[in-house]
């Protein structure tokens, strides 16, 4: 097992499996707000950094009236639902190992912090986390990186970043970090070839062998 590297996880769709929520969320709130955009990877694909308003921006509705509380809507749907976010099958026992092989692990997400704290409490794996940085938290990916690089006196070549878009392997790529992208997340595996990520892993557990050799 790999030791004493700053391992850096994106949380949506590495850790936690919420794309089949969120799928679920735009329904609702397209429902109720008399918009037809419906959630897939066709259109995940189409963007670099996944959040809401890029996947309104990119259907070209933004400036419609109705946006504020579509936005709204689908945040609530998802809110109500998130109790129900489940992490891929293999995930905490990985973090787990990880930090019993003397790394240190931190969260980097566009997810609220609170809400990941309480679903790693939940989980019984908070204990093994260094530190989140979630959206609530100033910068961006590859700011917050080497932010956590500093605070942890960890060099670019012993760190790592995990993510599951190809925003997360542009960030990582101007942090200077080796760069692991996930292709059972929200990002096709082309798209993320497209980025040219340093490693590219189908699953949990090609990522947990990939720390085991190296």
């Amino acid at each position: 097992m790999i030791k004493n590297k700053l391992i850096v996880f994106d949380y949506d769709g590495v850790i936690a499996d919420s794309l089949p929520l969120w799928i679920s969320a735009f329904e609702k709130g397209g429902i109720m707000n008399n918009i037809p955009l419906r959630l897939d990877k066709n259109i995940l694909d189409r963007i670099d950094y996944i959040s809401v308003k890029d996947i309104i921006k990119d259907a070209g509705i933004e400036n419609d009236e109705r946006i504020p509380s579509y936005i709204s809507d689908i945040n609530n749907a998802f809110n109500i639902s998130r109790e129900d976010v489940k992490l891929f099958k293999g995930i905490n026992k990985l973090i787990e190992n990880l930090y019993l092989a003397e790394n240190i692990v931190c969260i980097n997400t566009l997810s609220e912090t609170d809400l990941v704290r309480k679903k790693f409490e939940q989980e019984n794996i908070f204990q093994f986390i260094s530190d989140i940085a979630g959206v609530d938290v100033k910068g961006n990916k590859s700011e917050k990186t080497l932010a956590f690089m500093k605070k942890y006196s960890f060099s670019s070549k012993d760190t790592f970043i995990i993510g599951d878009s190809t925003g997360d392997i542009i960030e990582g790529k101007k942090a200077g970090v080796t760069t692991i992208a996930v292709a059972y997340g929200w990002h096709t595996e082309k798209k993320l070839l497209s980025q040219k990520p340093d490693y590219l892993l189908s699953s949990v557990e090609e990522l947990g062998n990939f720390f085991q050799q190296i």
